[in-house]
């Protein structure tokens, strides 16, 4: 629900230096004929080695990525990059054969693609092992996480989840007999690593965010739904439009005062397909139709401030009679200055934004204004 401040340059590089190493590691393990067990069916009926074929898509994209430009260009891609990096790993195979790329290994697709053997080149398998359980998930030598989470979300520096624009997600830390706990949001990948392993280290598709959001409702989803006009579900938050996402109301005509005489309307004007992501996974509708007693909260200060001002008006000598009520402003209503950096420091930003703004222009509902 708002839009994540760019990583700088020196963010972008120290984020580099902290893992491709980790990364290289992994890609020289496979380049040199290594491989990693798999197992294959519920009663672990297929045992295999997988490990990359001379030639393949997997050596070829292994060796690209020995080219520090090129993996540099995969940690530290913007946004709009992502889908153009799917789209090279897609071309990289057949439209038979590309569902080795995206899926984990079935029973089926192994008895489709390699009938029996015991040694295969699995794409999907080799960089999963590579990105996912070495880095993002993994743990070095002392079992300490390869990945620092606490360190990413500390450098992105968020405290409200971008994806619902209300959940709290701010580190908390807490000495316990001399030694510090932290609290810290969880790290989705907008772009999931179930299904894009190579992408499990990009910067642009690590979203620190609510555990609700993550967990619990987003899961495996994935966002993208085509790549030729690239087209989402959800929006990335490093490049959230803000105009992409309305809220509204509507109102009985009865108590200013009641939460039930307000219904909230959420939609998406520039692209209707928003509302699969944000309403059918993320609950944004559910979330916010919830909070009607924002919209209650926000009358009453509007009424509280425009009858200040008027009072003063009158105090400072002006005939009551001459007196209009004050359009109240967004900085007064909100407690907080309106502009940018607050939008994504304070909940519910969005939401009251746009109606707080329906409110003042509302002409029709007997407003004191």
């Amino acid at each position: 629900m708002y839009q994540i401040e760019a990583p700088t340059g020196k963010t972008l590089n120290d984020y580099y230096k902290d893992y491709h190493q980790c990364i290289i590691d992994g890609v020289d393990y496979f380049l040199a004929g290594n491989t990693v067990p798999l197992e294959l069916g519920d009663n672990k009926q297929v045992k295999l080695d997988v490990g990359v074929e001379a030639g393949s898509p997997s050596d070829a994209f292994l060796k690209m990525l020995k080219k520090p430009a090129r993996l540099r260009y995969l940690m530290t891609c913007s946004p709009d990059d992502l889908p153009a990096i799917i789209g090279y790993v897609k071309n990289m195979f057949t439209p038979y054969t590309e569902v080795l790329a995206t899926n984990k290994l079935t029973l089926p697709v192994y008895n489709k693609f390699y009938g029996g053997l015991k040694r295969i080149d699995h794409f999907f398998t080799i960089m999963h092992n590579i990105f996912v359980e070495r880095v993002f998930d993994g743990k070095d030598i002392n079992n300490n996480p390869v990945f620092d989470k606490l360190k990413f979300n500390q450098c992105v520096d968020l405290t409200i989840c971008p994806y619902c624009g209300a959940e709290d997600i701010s580190v908390r830390n807490v000495v316990r007999k001399n030694v510090t706990h932290h609290a810290k949001a969880d790290v989705d990948h907008f772009l999931p690593k179930s299904k894009y392993p190579y992408l499990a280290m990009s910067f642009s598709n690590l979203i620190p965010c609510s555990e609700v959001c993550n967990r619990q409702l987003k899961r495996t989803m994935d966002p993208l739904v085509d790549l030729s006009p690239v087209r989402y579900r959800l929006q990335n938050p490093y490049c959230f439009d803000f105009n992409s996402v309305e809220f509204s109301y509507d109102f009985d005509n009865t108590s200013y005062h009641s939460k039930d005489a307000y219904q909230v309307k959420v939609s998406y004007p520039k692209d209707a397909i928003l509302a699969e992501g944000y309403n059918h996974w993320l609950g944004i509708d559910s979330l916010y139709g919830g909070k009607r007693n924002l919209i209650v909260d926000m009358y009453k200060q509007m009424a509280g401030i425009s009858q200040v001002y008027q009072n003063w008006l009158v105090g400072m000598g002006v005939k009551s009679s001459n007196v209009k009520m004050a359009q109240p402003s967004l900085d007064l209503v909100f407690g907080y200055e309106y502009n940018e950096e607050n939008s994504r420091l304070q909940p519910y930003f969005k939401f009251k934004h746009d109606i707080a703004l329906q409110l003042i222009q509302d002409g029709g509902c007997g407003w004191p204004w």
